[in-house]
């Protein structure tokens, strides 16, 4: 209906007395067809239409423009959100690689291997990459994520295996879980590649040897300078011994495409794809760093109700 409104012309007008000029009118007064059209153009009417049309002209214009501002915003969280997904699909493929290639070493040398604990190790991230590209296939497809009840410490207890091998030999990681169980609402491989993207971070932050610990707690209240609301909160603390942040850097840490590392291949996305999980579960950080001491990032996530947490022992896959 708007397109066909907006080719109408508006109707012609025409005075009610033309009928009374005289018959010799048209052939002898050159200025009657000036004096007949002058009220066309200057009426009311035909200004208001005039009006009408332009307004219609400048609503199609932003709207143009909002669809525009809205396609690019959406190519631009693809875009985003799939060079993500790639960086997880590194990081698992680096766990992956890395314990094949010490079942290759250790028999080289003739050292003793727990070959079975290693490809157990392999299989379990490859099962993780494997979901990780049926995502990259369905990138266009809004809700490819199913949430459920997940057990923190469980969680982080299976993925002890992967921080050690992500992390390298030369790197002790060590786990101090909370006495209790917690659960929260989440993706599970969303939980498991945020806190290796995080690992990843630290392992790239210490020079030589040094130490990653993961710690889970359950906390109550909620500091000052945090704008969450207050509730109850499973906290995941990744810390390292590494080079630490200036106040400069960790204020960008979570930006996507930061990165101090870019001359050797850091891409700035390990932590933004954290940041995205925190954004869906309702959850936030915190980081505190010291240069030259090291550096520790918390996740606060809330816990779920006893009462959900019971319905699901199932844990999300996908």
């Amino acid at each position: 209906m708007q397109s066909a409104s907006f080719q109408t012309s508006p109707p012609l007008f025409v005075p009610n007395n033309l009928h009374r000029l005289p018959a010799a009118a048209p052939t002898h007064d050159p200025d009657l067809a000036t004096r007949i059209c002058s009220p066309v153009q200057k009426s009311e009417r035909a200004s208001r239409n005039e009006d009408w049309h332009s307004d219609l002209e400048i609503d199609r214009k932003f709207a143009d423009e909002n669809a525009q501002a809205r396609t690019i915003r959406q190519i631009e969280a693809s875009h985003l959100l799939s060079n993500g997904l790639a960086h997880d699909l590194n990081n698992l493929f680096q766990v992956a690689n890395t314990a094949l290639s010490l079942i290759e070493l250790r028999s080289k040398l003739g050292r003793e291997v727990d070959i079975p604990a290693l490809v157990e190790k392999a299989e379990l991230a490859l099962d993780r990459a494997k979901t990780v590209v049926r995502r990259l296939t369905l990138l266009p497809v809004q809700s490819y994520r199913t949430v459920a009840p997940l057990d923190v410490n469980s969680a982080v207890q299976t993925l002890y295996g992967l921080f050690a091998l992500l992390a390298g030999s030369a790197i002790d990681v060590r786990l101090d879980l909370a006495p209790s169980h917690a659960h929260i609402a989440c993706n599970r491989l969303d939980f498991e590649n945020a806190l290796l993207n995080i690992v990843a971070n630290a392992r790239n932050a210490i020079a030589h040897s040094g130490v990653i610990s993961v710690g889970t707690s359950v906390q109550h209240e909620i500091p000052v300078a945090s704008a969450s609301e207050a509730g109850r909160y499973v906290v995941v603390k990744i810390s390292d011994t590494g080079h630490g942040m200036t106040p400069e850097v960790a204020a960008h840490a979570f930006d996507p495409f930061y990165s101090t590392r870019a001359e050797s291949g850091g891409t700035g996305l390990g932590l933004a794809m954290v940041r995205r999980f925190l954004d869906e579960t309702g959850g936030w950080s915190a980081i505190e760093s010291t240069v030259g001491v090291g550096t520790s990032i918390s996740l606060f996530l809330p816990i779920l109700e006893d009462d959900l947490a019971d319905h699901g022992s199932a844990l999300a896959d996908l």
